[in-house]
């Protein structure tokens, strides 16, 4: 879909992903984009080797890579869902996110 409606960024949800090397994220960063992305913290207590197991949520930034992504730190400790923070630049505009 970003490649056929030549997207310069793309923001999924749901993801699904447990960590930023998730096979299936790499799968959809296409030649020439990058990716930065919130995943789904695992409880340590998850028995994560079931059959019943799913990982729900998590937020991935599909962007070109003329696009600069800063992603940053919240000071702020978040349980029950992901976020991201930080800006985007090009060489035209600065965008906080």
């Amino acid at each position: 879909m970003i490649i056929d409606q030549h997207l310069d960024i793309i923001v999924i949800v749901e993801t699904w992903h447990e960590r930023f090397g998730s096979t299936t994220l790499q799968r959809v960063i296409p030649a020439a984009y990058r990716c930065i992305d919130a995943a789904r913290p695992i409880a340590s207590d998850t028995l994560i080797d079931t059959v019943d197991y799913q990982n729900y949520g998590g937020l991935a930034i599909i962007h070109r890579d003329s696009v600069c992504f800063q992603k940053r730190t919240l000071d702020a400790s978040v349980l029950t869902f992901e976020c991201l923070y930080g800006y985007a630049t090009t060489s035209c505009v600065t965008l906080c996110y």
